[in-house]
């Protein structure tokens, strides 16, 4: 939201944010408000709940631009390729010597397209290991703590865990913590979005870092150009994702 509202600041542009409500039927109402408002909409993932605004009329007034690691192709987009990154991270965690490493995905992100667990998948297969996963029902860090430790009681404690975003990393480590496990030298920990916050934790938590400046710029020039000649043909653009290893998974 900060670095949207600096680039169409000095175009005129404010901005309304809506959040992707759990109900559905909400989600519609408070859009239908926010599109009655607007010149244009930068769409972050979420396509369940953008599918319908697709099959709306509205789709032809109000110039929208999907972005994140999963976009509609059918819209301006700006994505990022997660996949390749995910794939270090997972090799990553076996080079530190890790031979049982559980996935950490919240509910909603727990789906076969998805591209860190595509990757994560594939890796595990090529590899010989069998994929383990832990699925949160909130994507909270404080859901994780308190799954992390019944996961570990239930079937023992992995010895890599790569989490689909930072915010279910650092649940996870304050739950590793509680039980007094060692990181990383017990369960070596990677997340994955790149929030500054994973800095500043005891260990610091390693994590793929998008180039969230870079899409938002982006982004908000495609909606700007958009908006200025809605027949330009369709634009699109693709960013990496990298690896940044941190002491949280790094050994030795």
């Amino acid at each position: 939201m900060k670095y949207v509202q600096e680039h169409l600041h000095p175009f005129g542009f404010g901005l309304i944010t809506q959040g992707a409500e759990s109900d559905p039927e909400r989600y519609a109402a408070d859009m239908r408000v926010v599109e009655a408002e607007v010149g244009g909409i930068i769409a972050v993932e979420r396509l369940d709940l953008l599918g319908p605004f697709l099959a709306s009329e509205r789709r032809r007034e109000v110039p929208v631009v999907s972005v994140g690691a999963e976009v509609a192709v059918e819209l301006d987009c700006v994505a990022v390729d997660l996949y390749s990154a995910a794939v270090d991270a997972c090799k990553h965690l076996v080079s530190a010597g890790c031979r049982r490493i559980a996935y950490v995905v919240p509910a909603v992100s727990f789906h076969p397209s998805e591209q860190r667990m595509q990757a994560y998948e594939k890796t595990m297969q090529q590899l010989g290991m069998e994929p383990e996963y832990l699925v949160l029902p909130e994507g909270t860090r404080r859901a994780a703590p308190a799954a992390m430790k019944e996961h570990a009681q239930r079937r023992g404690l992995p010895d890599g865990v790569f989490c689909c975003n930072d915010v279910t990393a650092i649940g996870v480590l304050r739950g590793l913590k509680d039980m007094g496990v060692d990181v990383p030298g017990e369960c070596a920990l990677v997340g994955c979005d790149g929030v500054e916050d994973t800095e500043y934790f005891e260990p610091p938590i390693s994590t793929i870092v998008q180039h969230i400046e870079e899409m938002c710029r982006i982004a908000c020039d495609f909606l700007l150009r958009r908006i200025e000649k809605s027949g330009l043909p369709l634009q699109a653009a693709k960013l990496k994702a990298r690896l940044v290893v941190r002491e949280s998974s790094a050994r030795g």
